[in-house]
């Protein structure tokens, strides 16, 4: 046990200290705290809204715990979302695996600290639902049992998640082969992951926009219910324990189920988890031997330009960690939006009616609301851009052999170019996947589709060029960890957030200033390709001195 809790300390010093002094900045890492603070504050208060009416309304008919394992299942599920990425960064890929297999340190203290460190994370998100639920509780329940069994259930809550996803990591990695290559693996889970986070985000944000009375029809019953209950058995008990908290045989059955996850999960992962860590650094990849017809494809010349636009294309998808957080992120929050419109009209049930009088409401003849079309289509392309953090870590990702930079037969200048080529292929497509069927649904005017694309367009270009500045200013480039380039850099959280100032800014002064479309059009083009312009020569200048002076 000694052992145990000395290695989970090491591991969190580690992490804490890493965050604290993220890029060398002491102020950076403890604002960064304070902005996940605020944050997840907003985050519980929202939650609180949905729950404070849900549980009324449940309360009333008699099945409040049916509510309450509600909330809890939705909490199950995003916690094993969330531990699907963690578990496979915290068991297989940390530097720390390689160091710590020599040492003389039994399997289960390992893979207890280990487990220790992905449930720490996962308490955030249990905190997050918790706090809700049991404020939202306090008017139907006695407050005393509630409490305890709000603790128990906060400690146990993410538990039974954490356990089928770190079981699920350890089955792949032991028994397939393609998984023994890392990258991907970490590329299978991680669009695993999104698309199960994506996929439940736009069900789960059309249930809390129904009426209550057709969610308690829609729950009371239902197959899926019933499936969430049976695949997260514990929370059943957990919410009949905070609901009649006077019965204390239901904690006990959570507790115990959680207790038996906990051994059969360390009976598992010291058969598995060995067998699946030991030559994980090896390719999974089966040796390919090239032909003559290979030999010549390979061979054949192209353009320095073009090729080194190659290899950051290259780079961007083959690279597990660049994939999920430079090329998926921009391409997901498109298919959001669009699976949140079509959830939407099916949730309206087809209401030919409705859905006529919510067009109705957008005229485009009206100049106002043109303008404000015009705007918003310029904000979205402002959006994206910010939030597609190609071009913001495009320096970081060299790493330590950004040197090679200044002996490639090719300028700096082109080199620049090629950097934000490659985050333009990622931009436009999903600027594109946007306009189009926001397009097709709001039937606007063909000029104004137009001009709101080219305005788009040329607002990315902006905030492309912006972050291939900001990572010359001052890239990451003494990493181990791809991570620590692209998810732990300052340069990526200014992108975005300047991103989301700017559309915001978009947004608002359009409403307020812009009350005609040709005016909105001109004031808009002028400023966003002078401001595309003006990124544009400061990376050929201050952008290629910075480049030159890198060492």
């Amino acid at each position: 046990m000694r052992k145990l809790r000395s290695l989970f300390w090491l591991f969190i010093k580690t992490t804490i200290g890493n965050v604290l002094n993220m890029q060398g900045s002491k102020w950076v890492g403890p604002v960064i705290v304070v902005s996940l603070v605020i944050a997840f504050a907003a985050m519980m208060f929202v939650v609180y809204n949905i729950f404070g009416g849900m549980f009324e309304f449940f309360a009333a008919y008699g099945h409040l715990e049916v509510a309450v394992g509600l909330g809890l299942n939705m909490g199950a599920l995003i916690i094993f979302v969330f531990s699907m990425m963690a578990a496979p960064a915290i068991f297989y890929f940390a530097k720390d695996v390689e160091y710590l297999l020599p040492l003389p340190i039994k399997p289960e203290v390992i893979i207890g600290a280990k487990f220790a460190m992905a449930l720490l994370f996962e308490y955030i998100i249990s905190l997050i639902i918790m706090v809700p639920v049991f404020l939202s509780l306090l008017p139907h329940v006695s407050a005393g049992g509630l409490v305890v069994n709000t603790i128990i259930t906060f400690l146990t809550l993410p538990i039974l998640p954490l356990v089928y996803s770190t079981v699920l990591c350890m089955v792949l990695v032991a028994f397939f082969r393609i998984f023994r290559n890392p990258d991907k693996y970490s590329l299978f889970i991680g669009v695993l992951a999104m698309v199960l986070g994506v996929g439940f985000s736009m069900v789960y944000s059309q249930v809390f926009m129904v009426d209550m009375e057709a969610l308690y029809d829609m729950l009371m019953g239902a197959p899926v219910v019933f499936a969430m209950n049976v695949v997260f058995i514990s929370n059943s008990a957990a919410a009949r324990a905070l609901t009649e908290n006077g019965i204390v045989l239901n904690q006990i059955i959570n507790v115990g189920v959680t207790a038996l996850a906990l051994i059969i999960f360390f009976a598992l992962a010291r058969v598995l988890y060995f067998r699946g860590v030991v030559g994980l650094s090896e390719s999974g990849a089966p040796a390919k031997k090239m032909t003559r017809d290979d030999i010549k494809r390979q061979s054949q010349g192209r353009g320095a330009f073009r090729s080194y636009l190659s290899k950051e294309l290259k780079l961007l998808f083959r690279s597990p960690t660049a994939f999920l957080n430079c090329v998926l992120s921009a391409i997901i929050v498109p298919v959001v939006i669009a699976g949140s419109a079509i959830f939407s009209a099916i949730s309206a049930g087809g209401d030919a009616d409705m859905i006529g009088e919510l067009l109705a409401l957008v005229d485009f003849n009206n100049p106002r609301i043109a303008a404000v079309a015009l705007a918003s289509m310029c904000a979205i392309g402002v959006l994206v851009a910010g939030m597609t953090t190609v071009t913001a870590t495009s320096i970081s990702r060299e790493g330590r052999n950004f040197f090679i930079m200044k002996y490639l037969p090719i300028s700096y200048r082109d080199q620049i170019n090629a950097k934000a080529a490659s985050g333009f292929t990622i931009i436009i497509p999903a600027i594109l996947l946007i306009l189009i069927p926001l397009q097709i649904f709001m039937g606007a005017p063909l000029l104004i589709f137009i001009g709101g694309t080219i305005l788009a367009f040329s607002g990315a270009v902006f905030l492309n060029y912006l972050g291939l500045l900001i990572d010359l200013a001052k890239p990451k480039l003494d990493w181990d960890n791809e991570q620590a380039a692209v998810k732990n850099s300052v340069n990526v959280l200014i992108m975005t957030l300047g991103g989301m100032a700017l559309t915001a800014g978009i947004v608002v002064g359009g409403f307020f200033l812009l009350h005609t479309p040709i005016l909105a059009f001109i004031v808009l083009f002028i400023i966003t390709v002078s401001l595309a312009i003006t990124m544009y020569y400061l990376a050929m200048t201050r952008g290629v001195k910075l480049l030159k002076e890198l060492y």
